[in-house]
């Protein structure tokens, strides 16, 4: 069973964490496009077979982690659970999926 390394898994969500810790005051449009071409990057890299777990709970990290960061941009709650849900809707993030399925049968190839 194929899963991520626990230590780029960590080094993954902090760099994640920097960017979005740096980049929160950009307007809603702008900050969830380049969000959504990172997940959508990681998936593509990271999304093997049986690397499902993986992926999942690195977008629960990130959700987590826009939700607390983008709550800090002035002295109060800015986004309480309700409107975080609303901003979702408006925003999604991409579904994990698997990109390369390793147990796929090669095709016959020409020597």
């Amino acid at each position: 069973m194929r899963k991520t390394s626990a230590k780029k898994f960590r080094a993954k969500v902090k760099d994640i964490k920097a960017w979005i810790r740096s980049n929160r005051h950009k307007a809603e449009a702008e900050f969830m496009g380049t969000l959504r071409s990172k997940l959508v990057g990681h998936y593509n890299y990271y999304g093997v077979s049986d690397n499902m777990k993986g992926i999942t709970s690195y977008l629960r990290a990130v959700k987590r982690l826009v939700l607390k960061w983008r709550n800090r941009r002035s002295q109060k709650i800015s986004f309480t659970e309700e409107k975080f849900a609303k901003f979702m809707t408006r925003n999604p993030f991409p579904k994990p999926h698997i990109t390369v399925n390793l147990f796929a049968k090669k095709s016959n190839s020409v020597r």
